[in-house]
């Protein structure tokens, strides 16, 4: 038999539940990086490789009396290589989780001060935009490389490559969360507007369609839980 891909596989972290009082409910947990977290992590790392480097160089005489050339190598390249190691583990451990629920009521979202409720019989959309930031970062970077001042033409466009993932409620913009990551923003927004259109198609169908091989028939009397 085929077995049949779940439409809520893989990121962002899906879970549905049927709650005996709100029915089908959509919990959401993206795990991502911000701008300001991710020019962070990177910062760490590099400061963590530079120090690496750092201390191969005035430990490693000490261990060897005469170290030979490719010793000096090794250090230099094994910083290097650190470096993008340090970055992932670095990124991976700075992302930031935002808790989200979608019920057909409602669709709520969780701030630092407590819950953002909404009523989705209202208009509304999920929709993707620019960081507010990123237009400014870019006139910097090329006031920097006309005066002299900027010297790295594939510098990280942190805000550059952020976006807003919005809840649009009745023309009025809302921000769910930041993503650092063109790829990460559009798969959190195609994730949100899936759940959205679910809930739709079984508003307007009663159940709705199965997600799931065992919610393909309704109970009967007799069957065994």
């Amino acid at each position: 038999m085929t077995k049949l891909r779940t439409p809520f596989q893989g990121g962002p972290k899906t879970r549905q539940i049927l709650d005996a009082r709100e029915g089908l409910m959509f919990k959401l947990t993206p795990n991502e990086l911000t701008p300001m977290t991710a020019r962070a992590a990177d910062g760490l790392a590099t400061a963590s490789a530079v120090g690496l480097a750092w201390l191969g160089f005035y430990v490693g005489p000490a261990l060897l009396q005469d170290p030979p050339d490719w010793a000096w190598l090794a250090i230099l390249f094994g910083a290097f290589f650190s470096y993008a190691v340090l970055k992932e583990a670095y990124r991976a451990l700075f992302r930031m989780e935002t808790r989200i629920e979608m019920t057909a009521a409602r669709f709520s979202y969780r701030v630092w001060y407590g819950w953002k409720h909404f009523d989705r019989a209202l208009p509304h959309k999920f929709v993707v935009i620019e960081h507010d930031k990123a237009r400014l970062e870019q006139e910097k970077h090329a006031l920097e490389m006309r005066t002299g001042r900027g010297r790295q033409e594939l510098k990280t466009r942190y805000y550059g490559e952020s976006f807003h993932i919005v809840f649009e409620y009745v023309g009025q913009r809302n921000d769910v969360l930041t993503v650092f990551g063109r790829n990460e923003a559009l798969a959190v927004a195609a994730r949100l507007r899936a759940c959205d259109g679910v809930l739709d198609q079984q508003a307007r169908m009663g159940d709705g369609l199965p997600l799931a091989p065992d919610k393909e028939w309704d109970d009967q009397p007799g069957d065994i839980k």
